[in-house]
This record gives C-alpha cells, sequence and structure tokens, in this order.
C-alpha cells in the first residue's frame, strides 16, 4: 500500500503549525531560551499482541519549542524511507510537555500526545504497516539543570498502538541523555 497524500499532507501541516506556533511564543524554562534539543540513550521493551516481547536499544533526537513558562511543544516526526520499494513508513506524534520546577536546579516534566501514520515507531524508524496507525503516549522524567543552557535528562515513557480499533503493541522506554537548551 502506497502512503496516501492526504496522510502525509496532514501530518505535514499539523507538524508545521506546532513548529509556527511555538515559535511565535516568548517563555521559557531556562531564562532567555525558547527551544530544547535533546537526545538519549533509550532501551525499549516491547510487548506484542500474543505476549512475545523485543527489547531494542536506540539514539531518539527531539527538538521542543516553549510556548509558556514550563508548557513545551516537542512534535515529533519519524520516516523511514525503503530502497526500491514503496513502503515508505511515518508516524508523526504532536506532544505536550509541562516542565515543573522542582528546585533551582531540577526540572521534573509530564508529557503526553497522539499520534497518526502507516509504520510502528521501532528503533527510530517507522516500519510500514500498509494501514493506519494511531498512537498515543505519555511518561515522566526529571532534567538537572547544568547551568543555564544545558540539563541531564532522564524518562519513563509508555506508547500504545492500534490499528482498525485493534490494539497492536504497547512499548515502554528508559531514556537517559542530555537536553541544550537556546
Amino acid at each position: 500500500m502506497k502512503i496516501k497524500k492526504r496522510w502525509v499532507a496532514g501530518a505535514l501541516l499539523a507538524f508545521g503549525s506546532l513548529v509556527f506556533l511555538a515559535a511565535q511564543s516568548s517563555a521559557q524554562v531556562a531564562n532567555g531560551k525558547r527551544f530544547e534539543f535533546s537526545t538519549s540513550a533509550s532501551v525499549w521493551n516491547m510487548e506484542w499482541k500474543g505476549g512475545a516481547t523485543q527489547t531494542i536499544i536506540n539514539l531518539p533526537v527531539r527538538f521542543g519549542f516553549y510556548a509558556y513558562k514550563g508548557l513545551e511543544f516537542e512534535p515529533e516526526l519519524f520516516l523511514t524511507v525503503l530502497d526500491e520499494t514503496d513502503h515508505t513508513g511515518f508516524m508523526a506524534f504532536g506532544n505536550i510537555a509541562f516542565n515543573l520546577p522542582l528546585s533551582p536546579n531540577f526540572l521534573g516534566f509530564l508529557l503526553g500526545g497522539v499520534g497518526v501514520g502507516n509504520g510502528l515507531q521501532t528503533s527510530n524508524m517507522a516500519i510500514d504497516q500498509d494501514q493506519g496507525v494511531f498512537g498515543f503516549n505519555f511518561g515522566t522524567g526529571l532534567k538537572g539543570m547544568i547551568g543555564n543552557s544545558a540539563a541531564l535528562r532522564i524518562e519513563y515513557r509508555v506508547i500504545s498502538y492500534s490499528m482498525e480499533g485493534d490494539h497492536l503493541r504497547t512499548d515502554q522506554n528508559i531514556l537517559v541523555g542530555v537536553s541544550i537548551f537556546f
């Protein structure tokens, strides 16, 4: 099944809208900083329908935009184009995170979001499922500030996928990494 143009257009429009709206805002967590780039080492434990499990290690990348004080938009787009095939997988998530100051050097955060596409996210690839995929995720974490421009972060995230109303898979992620604010 080829990607329907309306799926791609809708995902790109949603992603672009979040980027534009967040870029127009002025509040942030780190003084004078409106954007956050982060990367982590991720350990995944996936449980498939029927009870089979699999563990995967990857290095995800995120780009966040602060809208109002601790409110952050974290749009994510996973796209995998396989050579010499018509199977291109994508998953676009629109995440919102709330960063809560716990002390001068620590921020707690909660996040959640929904996504649509035609693929399941696996090892930073969206594997084409030949049909529409819906996902939602939620998580929590802690950022330990290093000065005004960086933080060490740890996060726990759960992502659930379904296709045509049937639950397919739930992922549990523990991420440990760094954030750069600018």
